[in-house]
């Protein structure tokens, strides 16, 4: 269900059909006839695309009372990217080309040495900035598209101290994340799972693992609910958080109208916050 549609503007494409270009949500929290009941959504605001067609010098996008659809047939035009922007589709980096994909974000304004190729992946340098703060950490970012959906990554990296961290995050603002990542607890290297709202941050979970062989890390979003797998070497995946509540990434809690995303992330100061 697509809700909160408005700020439509009207173009011509080149064929003479009309296009309505606005923005919607996807709320999460819906009854058995899939109708919201709650205003809760993570992949913030997006961009639609409709068919407009004229009457009597208006124009008609959809008839009165008839729901957004999610996919449209969109005949005659091209996508310019080669890239996939609706239904279920998957994206892949295996960082094998000296120039990050423009899907990637950086956060604030970032200093760009913090991330080189290594000719195995994409190495990030830890800087001592962490994700609660107002300012630019060593992450990249990859923007949450789908309600239901899973992100994965292999990790090699050596702890020293407990201040140092690398892994996944689920970031929507400094106040309002998950962070899962490889750390040193009590001594030991383990891997943890923080969540944070309204600046408050609790673990969820943690388990001890080797520290000389690589690490997988996965989240997989299910509408409000998030959870957090690791896995050592070729090993098998271990849940470590079940069904966390996403709801702390919505627009509604974090305020704003971006959405998630999830991003790649290293920091040698992990508990700073502001």
């Amino acid at each position: 269900m697509v809700t909160s549609a408005g700020h439509a503007d009207l173009v011509e494409a080149k064929d003479g059909q009309w296009w309505a270009v606005f923005l919607g949500c996807r709320p999460y929290e819906v009854d058995e006839k899939q109708i919201p009941v709650a205003d809760f959504y993570n992949t913030g605001r997006e961009t639609f695309l409709l068919p407009v067609r004229w009457k009597d010098g208006w124009p008609i996008i959809l008839e009165q009372g008839k729901a957004i659809p999610t996919i449209v047939e969109k005949t005659g035009m091209k996508n310019s990217q080669n890239m996939q922007v609706t239904g279920n589709y998957t994206f892949t980096d295996v960082f094998d080309n000296e120039k990050l994909d423009y899907q990637w974000l950086f956060l604030r304004n970032p200093e760009m040495s913090f991330y080189d190729w290594s000719g195995a992946g994409i190495k990030l340098k830890a800087k001592p900035v962490s994700i609660y703060q107002l300012d630019s950490p060593a992450a990249i970012f990859y923007r949450q598209k789908h309600t239901s959906f899973y992100a994965e990554t292999e990790l090699m990296f050596t702890v020293t101290d407990e201040q140092q961290l690398a892994g996944l995050v689920v970031f929507q603002n400094e106040k309002f994340n998950f962070v899962m990542g490889k750390t040193m607890s009590g001594g030991e290297t383990a891997i943890t799972v923080m969540r944070t709202e309204c600046g408050q941050t609790i673990q969820l979970g943690s388990a001890e693992i080797p520290d000389n062989k690589p690490v997988r890390l996965k989240v997989e979003g299910d509408g409000r609910y998030y959870t957090f797998s690791y896995a050592v070497g070729n090993g098998q995946w271990q849940t470590l958080v079940r069904n966390a509540d996403g709801i702390n990434l919505s627009s509604v809690k974090a305020g704003g109208y971006l959405g998630a995303t999830i991003g790649l992330y290293a920091t040698s100061n992990k508990d700073k916050h502001e």
